[in-house]
């Protein structure tokens, strides 16, 4: 039996990507608007990703997921990706999280309602990974 990919583990993939920069620039309108031709983004690998991550919801729920995502991820794409591996595993193999990094993110973006909190997740990871907060405050 084939086991589906793990969502949390695929947004951690895809946030410690080093083509985070092109994912945000190239795709930006595609990751947006797209949604409604699934087909087109399938065979992107990374955005594949990222639209198998919001599979679990109707396709407007897909959308707006999918704007979630991209605004969150567009405030890490200028981290160099090694920052970004080394402070995902740092916090997964910690002891003192009860949740991986994936599951936490996808858990608070699922929660939020408006427009600019994207942003504003994202921006506090960012100040996570350049260690100006820790985890725990995120």
């Amino acid at each position: 039996m084939e086991q589906k990919p793990n969502p949390h583990n695929q947004l951690e993939s895809v946030i410690k990507d080093s083509k985070l920069p092109e994912l945000a620039t190239e795709y930006s309108e595609i990751l947006i608007d797209a949604i409604l031709d699934e087909g087109v983004l399938k065979d992107m690998p990374l955005v594949g990703s990222v639209i198998g991550i919001v599979k679990f919801t109707n396709s407007i729920d897909q959308h707006f997921m999918t704007k979630k995502l991209y605004k969150f991820l567009f405030q890490l794409h200028k981290i160099p990706s090694e920052k970004r591996i080394k402070k995902i595993e740092e916090i997964n193999s910690s002891q003192k999280y009860s949740c991986s990094v994936g599951e936490k993110i996808l858990e608070l973006l699922d929660k939020i309602d408006s427009e600019g909190k994207p942003e504003i997740l994202g921006k506090l990871f960012k100040a996570v990974i350049q260690e100006k907060i820790d985890y725990l405050t995120y």
